[in-house]
Order: structure tokens, then C-alpha cells, then sequence
């Protein structure tokens, strides 16, 4: 049987993914739409390439 401590842990692991994955889509969708121009500039694409690093980071964690 899993111990509470253990319990709360996976559920926070759970809880992270899923911040993750949210964040990914809502800093993707909120990125598509402020673009107006063509051509992201190259401080737009870092954000979202960190963006991306850090959420399967995330991801790979768990």
C-alpha cells in the first residue's frame, strides 16, 4: 500500500505535467495570435524554444 507521503507526491508530479502541458498550449496559442508579421523575431522564437525545453523537461521528469 502507498504511504500518503508517496500518494501526495505522485499526485504533485500529476499536478506539474499537467501545468506543463497547459502552459505549452497556452503560451503557443497566446504566441500565434500576437504575431502579426511573417517573421517572429529572435527573441519571440527563444522564449518559445524555452518555452518548449522546459515543458519536456517536465514531461521527461515524470
Amino acid at each position: 500500500m502507498l504511504s500518503e507521503a508517496h500518494s501526495r507526491r505522485v499526485v504533485e508530479f500529476q499536478a506539474s505535467i499537467l501545468f506543463g502541458v497547459w502552459s505549452l498550449f497556452e503560451r503557443s496559442y497566446t504566441y500565434i495570435n500576437s504575431r502579426s508579421a511573417l517573421t517572429p523575431s529572435p527573441s519571440d522564437i527563444d522564449r518559445l524554444l524555452l518555452s518548449h525545453q522546459l515543458n519536456l523537461f517536465c514531461v521527461l521528469i515524470y
